[in-house]
Order: C-alpha cells, then structure tokens, then sequence
C-alpha cells in the first residue's frame, strides 16, 4: 500500500529557502515503525554490525570519546538505513524546497549521534558544508537533517544563521570545535552581516533542509537520552561533478550505485 505523504505548499517552502537559506519541517515525515527501526539500526552500526556485510564508508576513531558519533555512507551497511534515508517524503520535500525540475538524488549520508548527559565535546562547531566538497562539486548542493528524536532546545538543536548563504564561502568552520564563540568570531570577522540564529527545533520524524553555504553549527546535548538523525546530502539535476575534481571517476561510479546513492525523487 502506498503511503500518503504530507501536504506540501512547494511555491512557499522554495521561497522561504530562496530567502533564508533553510526550510525546517516541523512534523513527523517518517511513519512510527520506520523511526523505531532506524534507532535500532543505527546502534547495530554503531556496535559493527552490518546488516548487508558491507562496512560504512568511513568511521572516525580519532574522535575524542564523548563526542559526537560521526559514520559516514552507513546506508550501504543496513537496509533499514537506506529504506529511511530514502523515504519518499523526503524526496518529495527536498524537491519542493529547492524548486528541483527532474531529479533528487542522494550522494553522501552522515550518521549522527550526539551523547547527552555530562558529555563537554558534543558540539558541532560552526560551518558550512560546501567548505568541504568545492573541490569536487558545483552547482545546487543540499543536506536534509532527519530527526529520529524529538529535537528541542535542550537536546543540542542545529542552529541556522538566517540567509549566511549569500555572504559566500569562508574557509573558517571546523566540524569538530569545543569552542563555538571563538569559530563564531573568525566567521564574524570575516562577514560584516546581521547575525540571527534559528533552532531548527523537530519532533521524532521530522526534517528540515539546508544550502550547502549556510552557516550552521549545534551546541551540547542536555538531555540524559542521544541526540539521533541523519545529515543526508543531496543534489539536483543542477549539479555537476568539477572536471578536474579529486577522485572524479570514484565520485561518477558513486552517483550510479543506488545502494550508495538512490535517487529519491524523479519529476
């Protein structure tokens, strides 16, 4: 049976992610079941368990303990995780935000977990995703950040800086920072712009899109329970692959694997 997806105003959602530089869809997208799943397939991961015997792309042992749990590509390790990454309400919202007219397809996912509690390095320092993938990318770049935890103030919130997508790229971010005010000063520095930061604040379900030049980061987790989601970044049909990018064929041969990469929305 299908599933009936949620309402979606398209011409306001692109408008307000033309203006802003974000979209946050604040009700659950994904069905009860499907979140449940992907908890539990998320710790399998986590623990190295992998459904389909395939290792995620990329782990981060170098991470210091407490910190945020960073796996990169685990939807080719569990076919839960792929079934909900490529959820077609997802697909179907990333399109209406960013007016895509053929195609939405995912190229890279992030499975993140942020600790609660006591934990002093859970934070995402300030940035912007393009900062890492202009070597290799142009055109229209997105992430969709999926909850599978209620987000609110407390739990370590992402937090959006309203339209930093139209000051440019700065080299300045780092993912990883335990000094959030000192990341902010460099980018403040750099940028002579009004600073105004939105919570992107989300029930278990719910998900909520981003332009690659956005400036973004997340304090700690508060809460005595794991912040969970996904960053699942995404393209449209007005991207392309640089000619002399760094491992161009190995990035080409990605975009056809749909284990790795599967299109989500098609016009």
């Amino acid at each position: 049976m299908q599933e009936t997806l949620p309402p979606i105003d398209a011409a306001g959602l692109h408008s307000g992610y033309k203006e802003d530089g974000f979209q946050i869809i604040n009700q659950p997208i994904l069905p009860p079941d499907l979140i449940d799943r992907a908890i539990h397939a998320q710790d399998a991961v986590i623990a190295g368990e992998y459904a389909t015997g395939r290792a995620p792309r990329k782990l981060y042992p170098e991470v210091p303990a407490g910190s945020v749990v960073k796996i990169d590509d685990p939807q080719i390790s569990d076919p839960v995780i792929h079934e909900t990454i490529s959820h077609p309400a997802i697909g179907a919202f990333a399109a209406a935000i960013t007016g895509a007219e053929e195609f939405v397809q995912v190229w890279g996912v992030t499975l993140l977990v942020k600790p609660g509690g006591d934990s002093k390095t859970a934070n995402v320092g300030w940035h912007q995703d393009n900062q890492y993938w202009s070597k290799r990318w142009t055109g229209e770049l997105f992430t969709v950040w999926l909850a599978l935890t209620e987000v609110n103030e407390t739990s370590g919130p992402m937090v959006f800086v309203r339209g930093s997508q139209r000051w440019g790229l700065a080299d300045e971010g780092q993912f990883f920072a335990d000094d959030m005010s000192a990341v902010k000063a460099r980018f403040r520095s750099r940028f002579d712009q009004p600073w105004e930061e939105v919570l992107d604040l989300l029930p278990a379900g719910g998900m909520s899109l981003h332009h690659k030049e956005l400036v973004h980061g997340s304090h700690l987790n508060r809460e005595a329970t794991p912040r969970r989601s996904f960053a699942i970044h995404m393209r449209n049909e007005r991207s392309s692959i640089l000619p002399d990018a760094p491992r161009r064929e190995e990035v080409l041969s990605t975009l056809e694997d749909e284990t790795l990469a599967p299109v989500v929305w098609r016009a």
